[in-house]
């Protein structure tokens, strides 16, 4: 019986699953985060075909690779995949419509111990590190998906690591730990806080993690997922901004001293997990 189930089983995964570019090449015995499953629980492949399989970054609102302070280059918008988005140069540029180069905050550095993508990561090893942009569009007043790398070298309390501020209405949406291993986004409009609380997403040092915060004020939903697998959400009436965010702070704006590694930031109002696994050149996505 056993040779015949294994021609079938390779024939199965070249001819269904050969475009599918994470898995192209490669064969049974590669698939160790597949072993035991059924089709039917391949979250990353299931319903998907080559056409789903594309680089495109139209949605994308800002893409910093955390190289160094100075976004280097424009190859998100309309018509992609462009050159620097595939072959030779995927993932090479970075994107915003507002600054061109971040301000750097206190002990913010750019090194090879803070990368997992790349050349160098972000560092903020101490208290107030941070790097600023000004904000790209209003299409974040709306809804908006945030995606980064986070590994913590050290642990002792709250941490922020994304801040977009509205003065005017002195409101905000913050990404941060909540003082344990767990993390919280809070979405402050017209002094009334709504916040989503992960459960389970237990998370440790030396470790990388690839977290994505959410709102949309049109489904009044906001949540966190933690390597691709949702630990906390808010459903209730989550408000449109009125005004343009003024400043956008990665790292620090409070907290406590503690080492903090971020690398390869994506805003956009598509998945940031799907755009990370169709835009990388190198499998460099949560498992």
């Amino acid at each position: 019986m056993k040779r015949f189930i294994i021609p079938f089983i390779l024939l199965f995964a070249l001819t269904a699953h050969a475009d599918v570019s994470k898995k192209a090449g490669l064969t049974i015995s590669d698939y160790s985060e597949m072993a035991g499953q059924t089709i039917a629980d391949l979250s990353k492949v299931a319903g998907q075909t080559i056409a789903s399989a594309t680089c495109d970054t139209t949605n994308v609102i800002f893409w910093w690779r955390c190289e160094d302070a100075t976004l280097n280059g424009d190859c998100i918008g309309a018509g992609n995949p462009l050159a620097c988005c595939s072959g030779a140069d995927a993932g090479t540029c970075d994107y915003s419509a507002g600054d061109t180069t971040g301000t750097v905050f206190s002990g913010a550095v750019f090194n090879t111990d803070a990368v997992k993508y790349g050349t160098n990561g972000l560092d903020l090893p101490t208290l107030g590190d941070a790097v600023a942009f000004t904000p790209i569009t209003a299409t974040m007043d709306e809804q908006a998906r945030i995606g980064m790398w986070v590994r913590l070298t050290t642990f002792t309390d709250t941490r922020t690591l994304l801040t977009i501020y509205y003065v005017a209405d002195r409101d905000y949406i913050r990404l941060r730990l909540d003082g344990t291993d767990e993390l919280e986004l809070t979405y402050d409009y017209n002094y009334t806080t709504r916040t989503a609380t992960t459960t389970g997403a237990d998370l440790a040092t030396g470790t990388w993690y690839f977290i994505e915060a959410y709102w949309n004020t049109t489904t009044d939903t906001m949540g966190i997922l933690v390597n691709g697998v949702s630990k906390g959400t808010y459903t209730g009436t989550v408000n449109p901004f009125t005004d343009d965010a003024d400043y956008m702070h990665i790292g620090d704006g409070s907290g406590t001293a503690q080492d903090t590694h971020i690398d390869n930031i994506i805003i956009s109002t598509d998945s940031t997990v799907d755009l990370y696994t169709t835009c990388k050149d190198e499998a460099e996505w949560p498992e």
